[in-house]
């Protein structure tokens, strides 16, 4: 990224996405909940292969 308006655009959305993840996770251990994917394994294997 060589302009340096959309590299910290991109920076700052990746924060916002990380601090909704930490909030979503801090819920769900409030709840005493557990997190599934609903996604297939296969999916799942996908993603990692990437």
């Amino acid at each position: 990224m060589k302009d340096p308006h959309v590299r910290h655009a991109h920076i700052e959305m990746a924060i916002q996405e990380e601090k909704l993840q930490s909030m979503y996770s801090e819920v769900i251990k409030q709840i005493d909940g557990d997190f599934t994917p609903k996604v297939t394994e296969e999916m799942q294997l996908l993603t990692l292969q990437k």
